[in-house]
């Protein structure tokens, strides 16, 4: 199944539902779900690759199987999933997708050449984990990139959600605005639920964001949005939705659904 973002004339891998897109009824999201489920053959390749999928679970997830969950076992793909921490807002709390990863990488629960980073609520794969990687790894030997972040239209977090962080921070979310604002089309802003990458690669990545305010009222995607400013030489966002594309701001009316 292929869904075409017509503005970019491509078609994603993966979608992201982020945000209120995945609870629009008749929106893209769910309305891709159901034609997949739908129509798609489950399928298992026997080739083991070189590739870890990355998951959080916990809170309201917690003891209910996710949507990626489905995915995997519709693919036949193994998922690590890793702790979510109990007794934490979700805005701190999704810090721990940082910390909890690099710590996975470091004691070699993680030690496959390759990650998929994806969060477990609200992400759709409609191609196999195998086409996902070969995509990538096209693209990094055009372009010399090493990983790559799913990119969305909606520019966050906003403003009032900027409260009370150090000055550094403060200074380096403001350079990565700035920054951010030349790239080119509406999918500008890194989006943090998604990402593929060399290993060795996001083990730098993520030092890198979990000295990004550790104590800050910040989350993920602030940590994330700076640290790839800072690693910008060999980490880039889809601003073209080559492999991934969120849904926030996404119409109906923006999208094709072509099989």
């Amino acid at each position: 199944m292929k869904v075409q973002i017509i503005e970019k004339n491509t078609t994603p891998l993966i979608l992201h539902g982020n945000g209120k897109s995945s609870r629009e009824p008749h929106g893209v999201y769910n309305k891709v779900i159901q034609e997949f489920f739908s129509k798609e053959t489950p399928m298992s390749l026997e080739e083991e690759l070189d590739l870890t999928i990355v998951t959080w679970k916990g809170g309201k997830y917690k003891n209910t199987e996710t949507i990626l969950e489905k995915f995997m076992r519709f693919y036949d793909f193994p998922l690590l999933i890793l702790d979510w921490p109990e007794n934490k807002n979700f805005w701190e709390g999704s810090k721990a997708k940082v910390t909890t990863t690099l710590e996975a990488i470091k004691n070699k629960t993680i030690k496959t050449k390759y990650v998929l980073w994806l969060d477990a609520g609200d992400v759709i794969l409609l191609e196999h984990p195998k086409y996902i990687l070969e995509k990538f790894k096209e693209i990094s030997l055009n372009t010399g990139t090493k990983i790559i972040f799913n990119a969305e239209k909606n520019n966050y977090p906003k403003p009032n959600r900027m409260n009370n962080i150090s000055p550094k921070v403060m200074e380096q979310w403001n350079e990565t605005l700035v920054n951010d604002e030349n790239n080119k089309g509406p999918f500008k802003y890194l989006n943090s639920g998604v990402l593929i990458g060399e290993t060795k690669e996001l083990e730098k990545l993520l030092e890198t964001s979990s000295n990004i305010g550790p104590n800050d009222p910040i989350n993920d995607t602030v940590q994330c949005r700076i640290a790839q400013y800072l690693h910008k030489d060999t980490t880039t966002i889809d601003t073209n939705t080559d492999i991934f594309a969120c849904l926030y701001d996404v119409e109906r009316s923006d999208v094709k659904i072509l099989n």
